[in-house]
């Protein structure tokens, strides 16, 4: 990837959180394909982006006076996702405008066809294309879009699909394409901003399908005028067990309002490094996944400080520019080498409901100081590490809502 893109995707991630809520709060006020087969999925050697920062801004402009406030839209997630009841609480919640649901998790993508028949995907035998989908209700999703388009969205029957722009980049194909999935059949109807589909890889309009290893059951709130955001989360933790966590967040902060939001979309890790085809391994949390795309992808290095490592071949050089930078500031004690917990793994993020994968499975993540660090403990490392990590490129783990302190994973070049 060129120096010039690659700034490009740098100024998006820092700036598409503002973008990005600009374009979701205007909802809120109105708002050359081959005929070869492949026989894996393509890894593109040039980074796929999301729709480009400049369009992206002009679509935030085309209709200035319905902008609303830049904070009148609310995310809501919990870890486990929130009641199948939580909808209907917040409508009849005072400063409440708008709700949609979304129902999101991951599907597997067995082969899929262009409209003209033209064969996109065809997976190794026993493998499948990772691939998340968020599966909503049109006229509630609506509201949360921009103008452009939210008649696509509105005009959506059961079981109908929209792509995002770079999952037609991914899958070579856009309207008309056809998806085999584990869940079933779904044909795409259109292709719509990333920011529209929350950064999933489909949207698609209905119930989840059933049975699903696991749904991500988040929401987006509209709200009024002078709204009291502390009634809307006293509304939402009635409904949670005692002590589990939520997470309420206003549009602007991050790119892109989904579950996990605080780190990138599935999608846009794919756009950057690569996706490949895999299978779970029956009574574990591992996957095995396609050895042409890891014999390409995954490599061996030594880096200052950690030592011998193995992560994709893309985020290397950035750990050994990091490291080399913790000994430059004489912060090399701050990390034990000796629990360094790996880069590259191949698995899911959690044993079950398996219904997201790590970005491990990328190798673009590294878990330092593990030991002293476990998921859901205050994190006990040197803040000034931390510091250095998210100056290249690393967003970390301690600050999530169920903190992973031993985190960090690439968010940019």
């Amino acid at each position: 990837m060129s120096g010039a893109r690659r700034g490009l995707f740098r100024g998006a991630c820092a700036l598409a959180g503002l973008v990005a809520g600009g374009l979701i709060t205007m909802g809120a006020a109105a708002w050359t394909e081959t005929d070869t087969p492949r026989t894996a999925p393509v890894e593109r050697e040039t980074t796929v982006h999301p729709q480009p920062l400049k369009e992206i801004t002009k679509g935030a402009t085309e209709e200035p006076s319905k902008v609303a406030p830049l904070r009148s839209v609310l995310l809501a997630w919990a870890p486990g996702g929130l009641p199948a009841s939580t909808q209907r609480v917040l409508e009849r919640t005072p400063g409440v405008r708008a709700v949609a649901t979304i129902n999101a998790g991951l599907d597997w993508i067995e082969s899929s066809r262009s409209s003209d028949g033209t064969v996109l995907d065809r997976t190794p035998g026993g493998m499948a294309i990772p691939f998340e989908n968020a599966y909503i209700k049109p006229s509630d999703f609506a509201e949360f879009v921009a103008p452009a388009d939210r008649d696509k969205v509105r005009s959506l029957d059961r079981g109908e699909t929209l792509f995002p722009r770079t999952s037609e980049e991914l899958r070579r194909g856009g309207t008309g394409v056809v998806l085999h999935l584990k869940s079933g059949t779904l044909r795409v109807t259109g292709v719509v901003d990333d920011v529209t589909t929350s950064g999933y890889e489909a949207l698609t309009a209905g119930p989840a399908p059933k049975p699903w290893n696991g749904v991500d059951r988040f929401l987006l709130i509209r709200l009024a005028p002078k709204a009291k955001t502390a009634v809307i989360e006293r509304r939402l933790r009635d409904l949670l067990e005692p002590g589990q966590p939520l997470r309420l967040r206003p549009s602007g902060v991050n790119p892109f309002l989904r579950y996990g939001d605080s780190v990138l979309p599935q999608l846009i890790i794919k756009a950057n490094f690569g996706e490949f085809a895999a299978r779970p391994i029956p009574g574990d949390r591992l996957i095995a996944i396609d050895e042409s795309w890891r014999a390409r992808n995954i490599r061996a290095a030594n880096v200052p400080v950690l030592g011998d490592v193995v992560c994709h071949r893309s985020l290397i050089p950035q750990l050994r520019a990091a490291m080399k930078e913790v000994l430059a500031r004489d912060l090399g004690y701050t990390i034990q080498p000796e629990q360094y917990a790996g880069c590259f793994g191949a698995r899911f993020i959690s044993a079950g409901p398996r219904h997201r994968l790590s970005h491990h499975a990328w190798g673009i993540a590294v878990d330092l100081n593990a030991s002293e660090n476990p998921t859901g403990i205050r994190p006990n490392l040197d803040r000034r590490l931390v510091s250095v990590m998210r100056e290249h490129g690393f967003t970390w783990g301690g600050d999530w809502l169920v903190p992973d302190g031993m985190h960090f994973e690439w968010v940019s070049f």
